[in-house]
């Protein structure tokens, strides 16, 4: 199936990116003879990062802020069984 995210990215799959987890992405999935699936990627707190909270305090949490360290994207991968038309 093709595989196009919201951020530009494209591919065949099965398929990898590495994406901005401080963002939200879409990802959509078609193939002919097949019902086009649109799923969100959604960005949450990693909050093995809480740590910052306390060592080494607001310069650990902008730069993981900035970074996109601080989130995560869920799911982390993703598996669709299309359905024909």
């Amino acid at each position: 199936a093709d595989v196009s995210l919201s951020s530009g990215h494209k591919g065949v799959t099965p398929c990898f990116f590495n994406l901005q987890r401080n963002k939200k992405h879409i990802v959509t999935m078609s193939k002919a003879g097949y019902e086009t699936v649109e799923l969100t990627l959604k960005k949450s707190i990693c909050w093995s990062t809480a740590g910052n909270m306390i060592i080494p305090g607001l310069l650990g949490i902008a730069v993981d802020t900035l970074t996109g360290a601080m989130c995560k994207i869920i799911p982390e991968k993703v598996h669709v069984d299309l359905q024909s038309k």
